[in-house]
């Protein structure tokens, strides 16, 4: 009897609930859920301006004159000698350099055969006097001076400088690296290979002797993958008794310096004769150096 009384309230529960079935809500779904997802997307990235050490382009110069023969060969390199209009007097390398326009020299341009052709940009590894420079701006060219490279590393910033201006902020990483990346790679392996020997960079003759390149030049950052400059910094000539305490394993010396002087300075060091113009005007031409030096000691790199 107990359960008959319970009965009325058990329908009456099942009716409210069968009731509120009908008003449960369905499961919230967030808006990110019901949009497609969004891509992401980076923004394009512009060539231009491009912006270093103070100085910015808004756009590629279509001309350009170099008053360094180094920057003549390096802007070849990057297969931009067809913006050169003009080159130094000094500039004998490529061939096509030897047909343009001779502008002078960073000591004395030729401010009335540049006022004639008006390159929009005057290239120059050396300072340029104040008086040579405020005439060529107010003839309406642009006046810029690299950084003379030091170092390898320096020659690098060169071609990405003039990548960078010429080819734009996209372009100038590839374009720089397709270049002094084979210098890169050829003194990797030389290092990896290299046994670590010791060398000395004989330059030229001194008044009393030789002259050396010493630790921290352009020479020594090139060669130190074969080994260490046993020349210390700061310091360029020598004397014979000098340079005979030293015993290099290696003696590095220019075309301009007799074998021979060198032979009787170092007689125990084994002698690798380079091509030292190539080192005053550093270019991809190096790599013709360093090749050659890395086969005098028995090291074959790829010539591709």
């Amino acid at each position: 009897m107990k359960g008959i009384k319970f009965l009325p309230m058990l329908l009456a529960a099942a009716i409210i609930f069968s009731g509120c079935a009908d008003r449960i809500p369905e499961p919230l779904v967030s808006e990110a859920e019901t949009k497609p997802p969004v891509e992401d997307i980076p923004p394009v990235q512009q060539p231009y301006p491009v912006s270093f050490d103070g100085e910015t382009f808004e756009e590629a110069p279509k001309t350009a004159a170099s008053l360094s023969p180094a920057v003549t060969e390096m802007m070849f390199d990057l297969g931009l000698g067809d913006r050169l209009i003009a080159v130094s007097d000094y500039c004998t390398w490529p061939e096509a350099a030897t047909t343009l326009a001779k502008a002078g020299s960073p000591a004395k341009p030729d401010i009335e055969a540049l006022t004639a052709l008006a390159p929009e940009l005057l290239i120059t590894l050396s300072p340029i006097a104040a008086t040579d420079s405020l005439l060529l701006k107010q003839a309406g060219i642009r006046v810029l001076e690299l950084k003379n490279p030091e170092s390898f590393a320096d020659l690098c910033d060169v071609y990405i400088k003039l990548s960078l201006i010429f080819c734009g902020s996209v372009e100038a990483p590839e374009v720089s690296r397709s270049v002094y990346g084979q210098l890169d790679s050829a003194l990797a392996q030389i290092r990896q290979a290299s046994p670590g020997k010791t060398f000395v960079v004989v330059e030229d003759y001194a008044s009393d002797g030789l002259m050396l390149s010493p630790q921290g030049s352009f020479s020594d950052s090139l060669f130190s993958a074969f080994g260490t400059n046993l020349w210390p910094a700061g310091k360029f000539n020598a004397t014979e008794e000098e340079l005979f305490e030293i015993g290099p394993d290696i003696a590095f010396y220019s075309s301009s310096v007799d074998e021979d002087d060198v032979e009787k300075t170092f007689p125990h060091s084994e002698l690798i004769e380079i091509d030292f113009e190539r080192i005053e005007r550093p270019s991809l031409r190096l790599l013709e150096v360093v090749q050659k030096a890395a086969s005098g000691l028995g090291l074959e790199l790829p010539t591709d």
